[in-house]
């Protein structure tokens, strides 16, 4: 009895191909797409193009009446010194920007808002932010004649009143934690982007917070902050400092996709050099 084993033999080099060619991908091409593309990127992009402070490094007032008050002084750093980065350890810390260069603010909040009364859950968040100090908390429509005005924005939020309550379903749902429920149905987030722009000629930088309706409080969370990032005449590389996570998909792909196709040109034409090889050594044998 005869047992043909051709057929294994082939499923089993063409398995070890598809294997090969799959560790290749991924320990060689793969690592060198990331590589060349991060070089890429910090050459477009240097490290210090964008700083994200939280708003926990700035100096706050807090006035129920009127609103929260966030205010810091800003450094001018020269071209050709190292940029510093905020540090997020809570401290009050100046904004260092690059001299001679215009800035956008990312604004990113979260925050609870607290009602001393069981009225209405919804109000309007007043977003201002000036450079300079700004108005006083006691008297927000009194602003000093340095001072201006560079953004104002309106956005509903949710308060938690007086009346209140979580029930049990909730924290089933949600789990043990009664923070997972609140964060569910009582966190504020709200995302601007692309709207501020300034530079370091202002000397200070405020963000006024208050509600329309009096008689609210503002928990701000520790996640809340400011990425101040360089604006480029180029639209391409704004793009790829606002969207870092998803240019480093779309580059890394391209990368990969090109080295793909060195690696088949390359491939080919040593599989035809070896083959001509062959013949010729046939021929003369």
């Amino acid at each position: 009895m005869k047992i043909n084993i051709s057929r294994p033999l082939q499923l089993l080099q063409w398995s070890s191909y598809l294997v090969a060619v799959f560790l290749i991908q991924l320990l060689v091409i793969l690592p060198l797409s990331v590589l060349i593309y991060h070089d890429f990127y910090l050459r477009l992009l240097p490290a210090d193009s964008s700083n994200l402070v939280p708003l926990n490094t700035f100096n706050i007032l807090n006035g129920i009446q009127f609103g929260t008050k966030f205010f810091q002084s800003i450094a001018s750093i020269p071209v050709g010194t190292d940029l510093p980065q905020t540090t997020d350890n809570g401290l009050s810390q100046p904004i260092a920007m690059r001299d001679n260069i215009e800035y956008k603010l990312d604004l990113n909040l979260l925050f609870y808002c607290q009602n001393k009364n069981d009225h209405l859950n919804l109000d309007n968040l007043l977003i201002d932010i000036y450079r300079g100090p700004g108005p006083a908390l006691g008297s927000p429509e009194r602003v000093d004649s340095k001072d201006e005005k560079i953004f104002h924005t309106s956005r509903p939020i949710v308060c938690l009143t007086v009346a209140d309550s979580i029930s049990y379903q909730e924290i089933e749902q949600l789990g043990p934690s009664r923070l997972n429920v609140y964060n569910e149905e009582w966190l504020n987030t709200i995302t601007i982007e692309d709207k501020i722009s300034l530079d370091s000629s202002y000397e200070t930088i405020s963000m006024f917070l208050r509600t329309e309706m009096a008689q609210k409080n503002l928990i701000i969370q520790s996640e809340s902050g400011i990425t101040f990032r360089m604006n480029f005449e180029q639209g391409l590389r704004n793009l790829m400092l606002r969207k870092r996570f998803l240019s480093y998909i779309i580059g890394v792909s391209i990368f990969h996709f090109i080295i793909c196709i060195l690696f088949f040109i390359v491939g080919c034409t040593a599989f035809m050099f070896v083959k001509k090889s062959q013949k010729k050594s046939q021929k003369h044998s």
